[in-house]
């Protein structure tokens, strides 16, 4: 059975929704490239008086990759001088905001040539788990759940039970009649 749109973004993005990470994303295949479009328009309007926002990062003649975030956490998270360091090995700005790291997120997601495995600094994964896939995807990882983990499993592995429980509320919530925009911490 197909999700829809919305319990796509409950149950992928319910982290997000609940403040926990700065972002999340999911694959929504669509009948055709409008839909998706239209999709996003109705959330962005769902969305003016929150925290968050939504992008198409990719799309192709059946899939869109949508990318929901919250602006400042995000922004936050990017601006942390280590990880714009590692960000900027992979030409993305060292300045100007969030909007030209995302010009520049989304211009590596649709050339090809493999997945930018950095997205896990946006999707709030800690940097040496990032850097740990990075170096060696294929070295076996310590733990591996919301992401592979390299480092620190106890304490990632509370939060991934956090992530959990959040997305079962969440989830739960949405399926017993919760709008999208209710489920907004």
């Amino acid at each position: 059975m197909r999700m829809s749109f919305e319990s796509c973004i409950a149950f992928y993005c319910a982290p997000t929704l609940a403040g926990i990470k700065p972002s999340n994303l999911f694959t929504w295949r669509h009948i055709k490239k409008d839909d998706s479009r239209w999709h996003i328009d109705n959330l962005k309007r769902k969305f003016t008086e929150s925290e968050l926002s939504v992008e198409i990062l990719c799309e192709c003649s059946r899939y869109s990759l949508v990318f929901i975030y919250r602006r400042e956490m995000l922004e936050n998270t990017i601006k942390a001088p280590e990880v714009t360091a590692f960000l900027s090995d992979f030409g993305y700005p060292s300045s100007g905001g969030l909007a030209p790291s995302l010009d520049r997120l989304k211009e590596r997601t649709e050339n090809g040539g493999g997945f930018p495995h950095e997205i896990g600094v946006f999707l709030g994964y800690p940097l040496h788990d990032v850097k740990g896939f990075i170096k060696a995807p294929d070295r076996r990882c310590r733990l591996s759940g919301e992401w592979k983990v390299y480092a620190n499993e106890s304490e990632t592995e509370k939060i991934f039970d956090r992530i959990r429980k959040c997305r079962d509320e969440i989830y739960r919530r949405f399926t017993n009649g919760s709008d999208i925009a209710s489920l907004m911490a």
